[in-house]
């Protein structure tokens, strides 16, 4: 579960993006089949996209925005723990 910042008893450990003068002090990175239709779909949503949709050198697809809170996002197609194909070394 993730959840914003707010007046629970866990505030006094939260902050936002914005408390810290709009540096991230952490980012998620999930793994979606689709990058480029997530994307559509976050910017389509008023998300504010930071870079987009890009072959990586380490394989996979990936692309980050920002939510309303300012924390960043990163989708991607890389996934570090699938099997390698046959064949290959890791």
């Amino acid at each position: 579960m993730v959840g914003s910042a707010g007046e629970s008893h866990f505030a006094r450990w939260q902050g936002t993006v914005r408390d810290t003068g709009g540096k991230s002090t952490k980012a998620c990175y999930l793994i979606v089949d689709d990058v480029d239709a997530r994307h559509d779909t976050a910017r389509a949503a008023g998300a504010e996209v930071v870079y987009e949709p890009t072959d990586q050198d380490y394989g996979g697809r990936a692309y980050a925005c920002l939510d309303p809170e300012g924390n960043i996002w990163h989708f991607g197609s890389y996934d570090p723990w699938a099997p390698l194909p046959d064949g290959a070394q890791g």
